[in-house]
C-alpha cells in the first residue's frame, strides 16, 4: 500500500493564515517596543543636558547671557535639540523635537527640572511627565 508523503493545500493555507495572524499580532507589539526604546534617547539627553546647565548656573550664577551657557547636544537622526533662555538668563527651556520616525514627538524640560511633554502622536498633551506611550509616563 502506498502512503503519500507531504502536506496537502488545506493544511498549508492552514499553516500560512496561522503564521499571519501572528505575525499580525506580534509585529505592532514589536514597533512599540522599538519606539519607546528610541524614547530613552530624548530622556537621557535632555537629563544629561539638565545636569550641564546647573553645573554652568552654579559656576556662573546665571544659565547664559545671550545664549544658554551649554552647547546644545547634536542633532540625531532621531532628534534635533534647542535651549531659550528664560527670565535673563536665571531660567531656561531645553527641548527635543522628534524628527524622522519619531516625527511629532516633543519633550521640554526646564530649570526648575519640570519634564512635559508637548506633542504625542496618540497621546494626550501637554502632560506633565515624559509620555513613553499614550497616558503613561
Amino acid at each position: 500500500m502506498h502512503r503519500p508523503h507531504g502536506f496537502t493545500l488545506p493544511e498549508v493555507l492552514m499553516v500560512i493564515s496561522i503564521l499571519g495572524l501572528l505575525a499580525g499580532i506580534a509585529l505592532p507589539t514589536y514597533q512599540g517596543y522599538i519606539q519607546r526604546s528610541t524614547l530613552t534617547q530624548a530622556f537621557e539627553t535632555l537629563s544629561a543636558f539638565r545636569l550641564r546647565m546647573d553645573r554652568a548656573f552654579n559656576d556662573n550664577g546665571n544659565y547664559g547671557a545671550d545664549a544658554c551657557a551649554v552647547n546644545n547636544p547634536g542633532t540625531t537622526a532621531n532628534f534635533s535639540f534647542a535651549c531659550d533662555l528664560t527670565d535673563a538668563g536665571q531660567g531656561y527651556l531645553a527641548t527635543a523635537t522628534g524628527a524622522g520616525r519619531m516625527a511629532g514627538y516633543t519633550f521640554t524640560v526646564d530649570d526648575d527640572g519640570a519634564r512635559i511633554t508637548t506633542a504625542f502622536p496618540d497621546g494626550t498633551v501637554p502632560a506633565s511627565c515624559w509620555l513613553t506611550k499614550a497616558g503613561a509616563c
